[in-house]
Protein backbone atom coordinates (compact mmCIF):
# COMPACT_ATOMS: atom_id res chain seq x y z
CA UNK A 1 0.00 0.00 0.00
CA UNK A 2 1.22 3.41 -0.94
CA UNK A 3 1.47 5.65 1.97
CA UNK A 4 -0.34 8.03 0.13
CA UNK A 5 -3.15 5.31 0.63
CA UNK A 6 -2.44 5.24 4.30
CA UNK A 7 -2.74 8.52 4.63
CA UNK A 8 -5.79 9.17 3.15
CA UNK A 9 -7.64 6.01 5.08
CA UNK A 10 -6.16 7.78 8.53
CA UNK A 11 -8.07 11.10 7.35
CA UNK A 12 -11.29 8.99 6.30
CA UNK A 13 -11.07 7.43 10.16
CA UNK A 14 -11.13 11.10 11.57
CA UNK A 15 -13.72 12.28 9.12
CA UNK A 16 -15.80 8.99 10.03
CA UNK A 17 -14.93 9.46 13.77
CA UNK A 18 -16.00 13.13 13.74
CA UNK A 19 -19.00 12.68 12.55
CA UNK A 20 -19.32 9.93 15.44
CA UNK A 21 -18.99 12.08 18.05
CA UNK A 22 -21.48 14.40 20.24
CA UNK A 23 -19.15 17.10 21.28
CA UNK A 24 -18.38 20.06 19.19
CA UNK A 25 -14.96 20.11 20.56
CA UNK A 26 -13.97 16.65 19.65
CA UNK A 27 -16.00 16.96 15.70
CA UNK A 28 -13.71 20.26 15.46
CA UNK A 29 -10.72 18.12 16.43
CA UNK A 30 -11.05 14.99 14.23
CA UNK A 31 -12.12 17.36 11.10
CA UNK A 32 -8.63 19.41 11.86
CA UNK A 33 -7.04 16.00 12.02
CA UNK A 34 -8.50 14.75 8.71
CA UNK A 35 -7.76 17.87 6.95
CA UNK A 36 -3.89 17.17 8.23
CA UNK A 37 -4.16 13.54 6.99
CA UNK A 38 -5.58 14.67 3.49
CA UNK A 39 -3.01 17.10 3.44
CA UNK A 40 -0.12 14.68 3.87
CA UNK A 41 -1.54 12.52 1.22
CA UNK A 42 -1.48 15.18 -1.36
CA UNK A 43 2.08 15.94 -0.15
CA UNK A 44 3.10 12.18 -0.47
CA UNK A 45 1.60 12.02 -3.89
CA UNK A 46 3.51 15.16 -4.93
CA UNK A 47 6.65 13.34 -4.25
CA UNK A 48 8.32 10.90 -6.46
CA UNK A 49 8.25 7.59 -4.95
CA UNK A 50 10.47 6.17 -2.45
CA UNK A 51 12.29 3.84 -4.89
CA UNK A 52 12.76 6.53 -7.27
CA UNK A 53 14.06 9.24 -4.90
CA UNK A 54 16.47 6.10 -3.36
CA UNK A 55 18.08 5.57 -6.80
CA UNK A 56 18.20 9.21 -8.04
CA UNK A 57 20.09 9.81 -4.99
CA UNK A 58 22.57 6.49 -5.77
CA UNK A 59 23.31 7.48 -8.95
CA UNK A 60 23.75 11.16 -8.09
CA UNK A 61 27.91 10.46 -8.50
CA UNK A 62 27.48 8.29 -11.20
CA UNK A 63 29.03 9.14 -14.33
CA UNK A 64 28.32 6.54 -17.38
CA UNK A 65 31.71 6.73 -19.20
CA UNK A 66 33.16 5.74 -16.03
CA UNK A 67 35.31 2.91 -15.99
CA UNK A 68 37.76 1.09 -13.68
CA UNK A 69 40.35 -1.31 -14.80
CA UNK A 70 40.65 -4.64 -13.80
CA UNK A 71 43.75 -6.03 -12.32
CA UNK A 72 44.89 -9.44 -13.44
CA UNK A 73 43.80 -12.18 -10.79
CA UNK A 74 46.88 -13.95 -9.65
CA UNK A 75 45.69 -17.75 -8.36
Amino acid sequence: MEVSEEFRKNAQQCFTLAHETRSPESYTHWLDMACLWFDLARHAEAMPSPANAILAGALAGFQEETTVPLAPLSW
